[in-house]
């Protein structure tokens, strides 16, 4: 059974290196745009502008400004950034710690004096936080959000109830393979959902049909419910998702959660109970067990995350019955194999295959 699992691994991790390619879609991809300008606000054409950090997958990603002294880093993996501009007779420039979340599209005006000397200017303030690029009104919710918010990890209805104007079904653990469908100003369907830019909903408009995602493997989300950009040609919500990667260093995590008949209630009273009623449906079993790994293959080059999970439940049925007399059970499973593997080729990336599988099954006998 291991070496089985290992080799669907492997085969998996070769086809996916295999087909790596840009599939950042427009809603979902971030970048840094903005204008160089002097002392005498100029433009300042020729300036190099470098990105860095631990998001991507090469060293760093250049554009030179333009006649305007315009340029655009596009697009970019969603992370944190240091920015610097150079350029031959002027002071560099470092911008630090700029945060860029799904489709956002940070915009850095820069000012550059001229120096005798070579020196590098450190501009220290809080990242921007409003894409002047896109009129669309979204609800960005970062990893931090998705750790803070415990309910986040199990289901979609959290991430719905931060965004004005939208919520989901109810959406508990103890139904938890019921496709989720989310209502935009009252409106249903119309669902436009992606994860790492790929549709996973009907294209012609659904309530949430093949919408089956591990939320625990989420590193960001976007939402949205009215004013949404051109790629999203449906009236309901946009959704957007995009799961965590690996990086140079090594890391993972693991959890797991349980419970059964033993902490388990019930609402009966006396007049149910004179009816004959004597429990309700008993919790046979309910657990979700999961973790993931992600590291480097190669530094600055190849990545790869991987996570497991697996979530059962197990009731009974009132009033059914095996052929032995045992009360029989409704059993709910869902198993996720997610996979990612980044390649950078071109300063573009990414390439991810995400699994998931959701069944029910009653042994009954009325």
């Amino acid at each position: 059974m291991v070496q089985k699992m290992c080799l669907s691994f492997a085969i998996a991790m070769i086809v996916m290196v295999g087909s790596a390619g840009p599939i950042l879609a427009q809603g979902s991809a971030a970048g840094v745009v903005g204008q160089v300008t002097d002392d005498g606000g100029l433009a300042v054409p020729g300036v190099t502008v470098t990105a860095s950090s631990p998001a991507l997958q090469v060293r760093e990603v250049t554009t030179v400004t333009d006649q305007r002294g315009e340029y655009r880093l596009t697009p970019l993996p969603i992370g944190t950034y240091t920015v610097t501009y150079a350029l031959t007779g002027f002071n560099t420039v470092r911008r630090e710690n700029i945060r860029l979340g799904v489709g956002f599209v940070a915009t850095l005006n820069v000012k550059m004096e001229l120096g005798g000397l070579e020196e590098t200017i450190t501009v220290s303030g809080a990242s921007p936080t409003v894409d002047v690029t896109s009129t669309a009104t979204t609800t960005r919710i970062t990893r931090e959000t998705l750790e803070l918010l415990p309910s986040n990890r199990n289901g979609v209805l959290s991430m719905m109830s931060q965004a004005p104007g939208l919520r989901g079904p109810l959406d508990i653990p103890a139904n938890f393979t019921a496709v989720p469908s989310f209502r935009s100003y009252g409106r249903s369907a119309q669902q436009w959902s992606t994860l790492e830019g790929v549709l996973t909903a009907a294209p012609s408009g659904s309530s949430g049909a093949a919408n089956y995602w591990d939320y625990a493997t989420f590193d960001e989300t976007q939402v949205a419910g009215i004013g949404k950009g051109v790629e999203s040609p449906l009236r309901g919500v946009q959704f957007a998702a995009i799961v965590k990667s690996g990086g140079n260093d090594m890391s993972g995590s693991f959890t797991a959660a349980g419970t059964n008949h033993k902490f388990q209630g019930d609402n009966l009273d006396d007049a149910l109970i004179t009816r004959g009623i004597r429990s309700g449906a008993k919790l046979s079993k309910q657990w979700d067990a999961g973790g993931d790994l992600g590291g480097r293959i190669v530094r600055d080059k190849l990545w790869f995350y991987t996570a497991f999970r697996r979530r059962i439940n197990a009731a009974e049925i009132l009033g059914v019955t095996d052929p032995d007399g045992v009360p029989a059970d409704n059993i709910q499973s869902q198993n996720f194999r997610p996979a990612k593997s980044p390649t950078r080729r071109r300063q573009r990336c990414a390439s991810s295959v995400i699994t998931g599988t959701a069944t029910s099954r009653s042994t009954t006998t009325p």
